[in-house]
């Protein structure tokens, strides 16, 4: 008989004190930080499916022992049977402050070629790793072609092409065999989105992107007010 079992990991913030965006979860994180952590992990505590709690996703405060301590004991106060997680895009930085002692399982993003090294740490030899955001392997859905990776704003669905932090899915399932002790991988991303629209999110035709040009934010910003200022046509249908 084949069983498949589907597992998650709950995952809290996105941010803690300090912010990534103006209007994100940092503005109310001492305020509120403990009173969501505790019904994140009441509301799910009895789900099957939940294997690990996560304190984070690439934070800008990885490196802080303190502050990730003490979220990690407000979830061991409500469920001490799973453990505890955080997303690090920085993962030397977090092994180095010592901040992932306080985790049961480091999650890396990514940055896998430092494996031998962390292994060698003897504060960490024993420690579970997974790969909480892996690959980030481009594509566009249904799109199969040869030679160049990008033809007319579409990219190939072959998987070869990755972004300058990623890797294609062979030499990820590559790293997982080569250290075992790895627990597997989350795959960024499973399906379509609108977030990091890669190879093209630097590209002048996304109308949102504002990060690198303040000359082109300003222009953008300008032609998003005017398209939504335009009022939606109006259909007229007569019956007779």
């Amino acid at each position: 008989m084949k069983v498949d079992i589907a597992v998650t990991v709950d995952e809290a913030f996105d941010a803690w004190r300090s912010g990534k965006r103006g209007d994100d979860y940092s503005r109310i994180f001492d305020e509120w930080h403990a009173r969501d952590l505790q019904a994140l992990v009441r509301r799910d505590r009895n789900h099957p499916a939940v294997i690990i709690w996560s304190i984070g996703n690439e934070v800008m405060e990885q490196g802080d022992a303190t502050l990730t301590k003490h979220l990690a004991d407000l979830v061991r106060a409500e469920d001490p049977t799973r453990p505890v997680s955080n997303g690090y895009n920085d993962p030397d930085g977090g092994r180095a402050s010592g901040a992932a002692l306080a985790l049961g399982v480091m999650g890396v993003n990514y940055f896998f070629g430092q494996q031998d090294r962390w292994d060698k740490d003897p504060r960490y030899q024993n420690m579970p790793t997974m790969g909480s955001e892996t690959s980030s392997c481009l594509s566009s859905r249904g799109e199969y072609f040869f030679g160049s990776d990008n033809q007319n704003w579409q990219v190939t669905s072959y998987d070869r092409a990755a972004p300058g932090w990623g890797c294609d899915p062979d030499t990820q399932f590559r790293t997982l065999t080569r250290w075992p002790h790895l627990l597997g991988e989350f795959v960024w991303t499973g399906f379509d989105y609108l977030g990091e629209p890669t190879p093209y999110n630097s590209d002048e035709t996304n109308l949102l992107n504002f990060r690198n040009d303040p000359t082109k934010r300003a222009e953008l910003e300008k032609k998003l007010a005017a398209a939504e200022g335009l009022q939606p046509a109006t259909l007229s249908i007569r019956i007779q």
